[in-house]
């Protein structure tokens, strides 16, 4: 990993963690972009996401009528890990 990617991504993780609370478990993720070789992945740079949940109200209302009545309450927790986390 490039060590400029990889202070980009510390930065705005330690940041983010500092935050995090047990009634808000706010989650930090990034895509890796780089170059894939036969054995080795080289990481040049660091792209973070949001979490789409939190804002999307596609994704709000999916949750609301869909996840939350099918895997149950914790789901209501937006802040709670989710595959985009």
């Amino acid at each position: 990993m490039d060590d400029e990617a990889l202070a980009d991504f510390l930065a705005v993780a330690a940041a983010e963690y500092q935050l995090i609370t047990p009634e808000v478990p706010l989650p930090c993720f990034a895509l890796l972009l780089g170059s894939a070789e036969a054995t080795t992945y080289h990481v040049r740079r660091v792209a973070f996401g949001r979490n789409a949940r939190t804002s999307d109200p596609a994704a709000l209302r999916e949750f609301r009528e869909t996840i939350v009545p099918k895997f149950g309450p914790a789901y209501e927790n937006e802040h709670r890990g989710s595959p985009d986390t």
